[in-house]
Formats: C-alpha cells, sequence, structure tokens
C-alpha cells in the first residue's frame, strides 16, 4: 500500500473513531490518539488514554493503549459488525472473545438490562478488559478461553496487536501461555445459566471446535460472530450444518476468508 493510500486511510479512520467523542474535547483526543499510536508503536510504547465516548446514546470511558484499539473500536462502533436486532430483550449475553472490551460495552449499553459475561484468555489483554468494564453494572469477566474442552492449551499472543493473538499458532508471535479452557456447556452450569439470549464471538479461527461438540445449542438462542475460514479447520457449509435448519442465517462478507454471521432461532 503506497504511502498516500495509508495517510488516506489513516485520516479516515481518526475522523471516524473521533465522531465518537462526548464532546468535542474528547473528538479532538480521540483524532489526535489515532495519530500519535502509530508513533508509539513504531517506538513499541505501550501508554494508557481514557477517553468518554458517546455508546449509544450513553456517556462511557474506554481505555486506548495502541492502534490496535482504535480499530477494533471503528469494527464495533462505526462499523456495527455487531448490530443484530433482537427480538424482545436479551437478559444473558456471552461474549466469547471479548479483547479490550468494546463490545462488551456496546451490548450492555444497547441492552442495559441484560446480564454480560465476557471471556478473554489472554492475561494482557484481560487486564484492560476489566478496566474498560469496570463501570458496568451486569458484567462479569472471566479470564477463560472457550473451547470444545476443559482443561489448559496454550494461547499465542501478539503483544502489539492483541487482536491477532489465538489459540491457533500462525506466523510470528511474542508470548506462549498457558490458559484455562472452558466448553459453553461448563460456563452455563457453573454460572447457573439455563438459556443464553445471544451469544457474539471472535475467537481466531476456534469458532468451529466450540461449536461442533455443543451439547446446549437448544439453549442458545441467537449468535453473531466472525468466521475465519481459511485456519478454523472447516468450511463455511461445515460450520453452518452444525445449526442445522433451526437457526436463520444470514453473512456478510468482510474478505476473501473473513465473515460475519449471523444465526437466529426459528420461532
Amino acid at each position: 500500500m503506497n504511502i498516500a493510500r495509508r495517510i488516506q486511510n489513516r485520516y479516515i479512520l481518526s475522523k471516524s473513531v473521533a465522531n465518537f467523542g462526548f464532546n468535542n474535547f474528547e473528538k479532538i483526543r480521540l483524532f489526535v490518539f489515532v495519530w500519535a499510536s502509530t508513533l508509539l508503536c513504531a517506538l513499541k510504547i505501550k501508554l494508557d488514554f481514557k477517553f468518554t465516548i458517546n455508546a449509544n446514546g450513553i456517556p462511557s470511558i474506554i481505555i486506548m493503549s495502541e492502534l490496535s484499539d482504535a480499530y477494533v473500536f471503528s469494527e464495533v462502533f462505526v462499523k456495527l459488525q455487531y448490530y443484530f436486532e433482537l427480538k424482545g430483550e436479551p437478559q444473558v449475553i456471552f461474549d466469547i472473545g471479548s479483547n479490550v472490551g468494546y463490545s462488551v460495552i456496546y451490548f450492555k449499553t444497547k441492552y442495559p438490562k441484560a446480564v454480560v459475561y465476557a471471556f478473554e484468555p489472554s492475561p494482557i489483554i484481560f487486564k484492560k478488559l476489566e478496566r474498560n468494564c469496570q463501570p458496568l453494572i451486569g458484567v462479569t469477566c472471566l479470564n477463560v478461553a472457550v473451547t470444545e474442552i476443559d482443561g489448559t492449551q496454550n494461547f499465542f499472543i501478539k503483544k502489539y496487536s492483541s487482536p491477532g493473538s489465538s489459540l491457533i499458532q500462525r506466523g510470528d508471535y511474542d508470548i506462549e501461555v498457558p490458559v484455562v479452557t472452558r466448553s459453553i456447556e461448563s460456563l452455563m452450569r457453573e454460572l447457573n445459566i439455563n438459556m443464553i439470549d445471544l451469544i457474539k464471538f471472535d475467537v481466531e479461527g476456534s469458532e468451529y471446535k466450540i461449536f461442533k461438540e455443543c451439547k446446549v445449542i437448544p439453549r442458545i438462542n441467537n449468535l453473531i460472530g466472525e468466521l475465519h475460514i481459511d485456519i478454523m479447520g472447516a468450511t463455511k457449509e461445515e460450520f453452518v450444518q452444525i445449526f442445522k435448519e433451526k437457526f436463520i442465517f444470514n453473512e456478510i462478507h468482510l474478505s476473501k476468508f473473513r465473515s460475519i454471521v449471523t444465526l437466529a432461532r426459528k420461532q
């Protein structure tokens, strides 16, 4: 990508993210952060910055510390990748792969009466998740990886690009750590949950394994998440087949190997 195109894309990102500042001062701070974070990333410097944003009309405090945070924020609030019109107000939401918590803030401000459980395996990212969710009532953050089995697995962390961290080893990574794993079935039992109204998932290729052996799909009403076709070990058709004909399937293509899918239980 040439320099002019990169500058243009960075301007678009900074302007779109800045629009969510709760007031003009916050808009300016967000705009400047996106540009300054490029330099901080090059110098391998991480500093936490607090911003007050307008999240679904509600003032919310968020923390950003790197350029990838701005990209994740854009996906959640600008591009509305997790927009999903549900029939009725959800009571229980599972956010699987919460990253730094922007999707949790999105769901909690959109559905204030819901109880949200946020799952993030990375011990580094989890600290920021907790800080972003600390002001929210009715949110529980759990430092576990949601998988098909209970136990432990190695987790591969990209230190300066949190969205790329995964249970799947791919390319360069900075840190390898063992993490606790839990199945959805075990989590529902441990948390005393009978029904999940919405599951959001962004698990960097583990999505097929999570749901293939899931025994509690009859107790899940809606799902929305990202498919990573090139690394999840199955085709899109095989993933959809897990849910057979009991869900209405929709898809938004992001790229050749990425798409956002929604699954809504048929009435």
